[in-house]
């Protein structure tokens, strides 16, 4: 498992409070879930199933009006189902770069500018885990 100091924001027994940190992997913050539970969940199954691809869509405006997202960059594991998005390019590079992601020029798909198949690298690649303080 890779694991962190929890950086949870909310428990069930008292009011939310503000995370005075937050984990990340190289310029990637990871997501609110794995803020939660102190663990770097996408990296649990990226090295889990090293073999296993992602397809990356860069969506323009009409697709995002047709999938009623805000989102630019959007990943989908299997080509179906939801994993990951991404507002800006920044976003999505900082991800790239964390997991030492490889990516694969694929076919495009109505209202996408361009599409890749996107292959984590191996654990040893990855940038570091880090817990950050937040201002």
């Amino acid at each position: 498992m890779l694991t962190f100091e929890n950086t949870a924001t909310a428990t069930h027994s008292g009011p939310a409070t503000f995370p005075t940190a937050a984990a990340y992997r190289g310029e990637h913050r990871l997501p609110h879930q794995s803020q939660e539970t102190g663990r770097d969940l996408h990296g649990e199954q990226y090295a889990g199933a090293p073999e296993r691809t992602y397809t990356v869509y860069v969506l323009d405006a009409a697709a995002r009006a047709q999938l009623t997202t805000p989102y630019r960059y959007l990943v989908r594991a299997d080509g179906v189902y939801s994993h990951t998005a991404f507002h800006t390019a920044e976003a999505f590079l900082a991800w790239v770069r964390a997991y030492a992601v490889t990516l694969t020029p694929a076919p495009a798909q109505q209202h996408t500018a361009q599409a890749w198949t996107a292959r984590p690298g191996d654990l040893a690649t990855w940038a570091a885990l880090t817990l950050r303080q937040l201002s």
